[in-house]
């Protein structure tokens, strides 16, 4: 049996757009049950009666189009999902009451010009892909560009480029891989956060538990900042650039960046030129090797700054082999043999330890 407290907050986390899946199902059935139709039509009136300004809507961007798009197919999507013979029954009066509380978000969002500010305008010619299943889709883009999309991710992107800038909309996860045109700068837009970028390779990740929203770059540069309504005053707008091995955390609640090291740094080429050559063997071995040399090697590799605290520190001697292993261990072996260690301080990497003589 279900309360009145967990069918209120079933029936909120639906009208707001923050339901999962599992909550979805869950609602659906209590809907089709007829046990709760009291309480759904309390929750309505209280909808309705509620003032504009006490309202709580975290909807995602683009939810105005996406609920005009519900609603505007809601007969054929009823169609489908009910049987003619069979509209009288419970089921009917499920759909028929989710349908009705999609159209009170919509019609208070209309109403409320602060929250419809935020959301983006998505050109209503633009094409919303979803990625239903458990593997990873592969989307091209009219100007060449590559997006892959992981599963639950959402992209909306017209036919065909048209105006000053290629813009997209993203919730969920997705690489982007992006044809290089100078004038015609690449927008992504997530909740909080647009990213630009003239042609490189990044990934972006909106939608998480906590609001936050990540884009970590793996070739070229970005420039991400909070989408302007979210700063309410473009003077003060949030940025941050990142390049290679770097990503960029936005937080909503602190309307700030963090910036740090991806999870794990890859060798990258130092152009975007490069994409097309060969791909670069990256070899480290060294024998009685000064660590000035080897945290040379390791920064032009991954474009990421490795700074000794002590000077002394570059003239320690390092011998091995440390080609077939990830970064963060090349790291620690290397410090383990010299008597140093390493920390992660922003977007570099710092060396402590005494140094040799």
């Amino acid at each position: 049996m279900h309360n009145k407290e967990q069918i209120y907050y079933l029936l909120n986390q639906y009208e707001t757009g923050r339901s999962s899946i599992p909550e979805q199902d869950e609602l659906f059935a209590l809907l089709a049950t007829g046990e709760y139709d009291h309480i759904i039509g309390e929750y309505l009136a209280e909808t309705l009666e509620k003032p504009a300004s006490d309202k709580e809507a975290d909807l995602p961007p683009h939810i105005a189009q996406d609920i005009m798009r519900t609603i505007i197919h809601a007969e054929k999507l009823t169609g489908k999902v009910i049987p003619v013979q069979r509209k009288t029954n419970r089921w009917y009066w499920a759909a028929a009451t989710i349908l009705l509380l999609i159209s009170v978000s919509f019609f208070w969002y209309l109403e409320n010009p602060e929250k419809k500010e935020i959301a983006r305008n998505i050109p209503i010619e633009n094409k919303p892909v979803t990625n239903n299943t458990d593997k990873a889709s592969i989307i091209l883009l009219s100007d060449g560009s590559r997006i892959t999309l992981e599963p639950g991710g959402k992209l909306f992107y017209p036919e065909k480029f048209a105006g000053k800038n290629r813009e997209v909309y993203l919730e969920g996860m997705a690489f982007f891989d992006i044809s290089p045109d100078p004038n015609h700068p690449f927008l992504v837009f997530g909740k909080h956060t647009v990213t630009k970028v003239l042609g490189t390779s990044f990934w972006v990740q909106t939608g998480l538990a906590s609001e936050k929203e990540v884009i970590s770059v793996r070739t070229g540069k970005v420039q991400v900042s909070e989408i302007k309504e979210e700063s309410g005053n473009p003077e003060q707008q949030s940025s941050v650039i990142i390049t290679p091995n770097q990503k960029a955390v936005y937080a909503p609640d602190k309307r700030l960046f963090e910036t740090t090291l991806v999870d794990n740094p890859q060798p990258v080429q130092s152009t975007i030129k490069e994409k097309t050559a060969p791909a670069i063997v990256w070899v480290f071995n060294y024998e009685q090797e000064t660590l000035e040399k080897v945290f040379r090697e390791l920064e032009k590799a991954y474009s990421i700054e490795i700074i000794p605290e002590n000077p002394a520190v570059s003239r320690c001697l390092f011998t091995g082999d440390v080609s077939g292993v990830d970064l963060f261990t090349k790291l620690r072996i290397i410090c383990l043999s010299t008597g140093t260690s390493y920390e992660i301080n922003g977007t570099r990497i710092l060396i402590k330890g005494n140094g040799c003589q």
